[in-house]
């Protein structure tokens, strides 16, 4: 028996990981920050019901303390979409990320977290997952099975991602 997956694109782009820092002491080492591997999942957003298994894809404007939480939480990895033209960060936004920080800082996340820079192929990406997660809505197997799914692809050596459209 052979697996056929069907591709109708690949897009490759550079991500930077939040750094994972080793403590070590007569008492113990302690790891900070955010675990390296690979890993291939299926991509979502906060608004799928299920991030287990998955790829959690969220924009740095939408990324609180509470959805850090939940998302390292349940996800299996995090993408953070920084803006494609940086910009100074308001004051809201560097205080939300401040409370993220303190708390990477101090503690382990057990799951891999990549910031990418948003293109015009990712935040296509982005939305049409988001259009996705409302449309199929709870229990809504047959509108799910033959919609677009999205892969990332991360290889531990090196800090790339590609996302694959496999078509059912």
């Amino acid at each position: 028996m052979v697996d056929v997956h069907l591709v109708s694109s690949i897009h490759v782009f550079d991500v930077y990981r939040l750094v994972q820092l080793e403590t070590i002491s007569a008492t113990g080492n302690q790891l900070f920050g955010s675990h390296k591997s690979s890993f291939t999942l299926q991509a979502t957003t906060l608004t799928s019901e299920d991030l287990t298994r998955s790829v959690v894809i969220v924009p740095l404007a939408k990324l609180d303390l509470a959805t850090f939480e939940k998302v390292t939480g349940t996800g299996s990895a995090v993408l953070v979409l920084l803006p494609d033209r940086p910009s100074a960060p308001s004051e809201e936004l560097l205080e939300r990320w401040e409370a993220i920080e303190r708390v990477v800082i101090g503690r382990e996340v057990k799951i891999p977290v990549y910031f990418a820079f948003t293109d015009g192929v990712l935040h296509d990406l982005y939305t049409n997952l988001e259009n996705s997660n409302h449309d199929n809505g709870a229990g809504n197997l047959a509108s799910s099975l033959f919609t677009d799914t999205y892969n990332l692809a991360v290889s531990a050596p090196g800090e790339t991602v590609s996302y694959f459209s496999f078509l059912l």
